[in-house]
């Protein structure tokens, strides 16, 4: 067995005002309140604020697999461009059966919205011919949609161009 199958640890997500339409999607062995405190000291204007913190075994492994769900929505290292809300469900997901606790300060009609905008994400990306798979030479779960006749696709890990046989046709 893994060492990390038994580390109980936080995955959270947190937002700031000064980066709107951005969450950050990590991992701390710490209270989650602590860790975005210590990113207020990095010259930010507004506070960091923790709007989820899921309790969790092997936080490492779920945090990882959050942000393989989150990969279409990546900006930047651990910083998404998506809702709280999607962030959220990413965590929930990923988690399965190894979450202990959580807690979410996220007001419910925005949690509504977040769940609204990605069926309709999702019913686009259907729509614009949606394929998922694993990149084949780092296996990073993707998911993308072809909106030319192109048979290659750029890994969002790797940043290498990956050849779409094989990946799975969605819808």
């Amino acid at each position: 067995m893994d060492i990390e199958e038994n580390v109980r640890g936080w995955v959270y997500v947190i937002t700031n005002a000064a980066m709107p339409g951005l969450v950050k999607v990590g991992f701390s062995l710490k209270d989650p309140v602590l860790r975005a405190g210590e990113l207020g000291g990095t010259g930010v204007p507004h506070p960091y604020k923790v709007r989820y913190d899921a309790l969790v075994t092997n936080p490492r492994k779920v945090e990882r697999r959050a942000h393989e769900i989150l990969v279409g929505e990546l900006d930047r290292k651990e910083w998404f461009k998506c809702s709280a809300a999607i962030a959220i469900e990413a965590i929930r997901s990923a988690a399965e059966r190894k979450m202990l606790l959580e807690h979410e300060s996220v007001p419910a009609d925005e949690i509504k919205q977040g769940l609204d905008a990605v069926a309709n994400s999702r019913n686009e990306w259907l729509r614009a011919g949606a394929y998922t798979g694993n990149c084949s030479r780092c296996g990073t779960f993707l998911k993308f949609s072809i909106q030319s006749s192109s048979r290659m696709v750029k890994c969002s890990k790797c940043c290498r161009d990956v050849p779409i046989a094989g990946f799975q046709r969605v819808g």
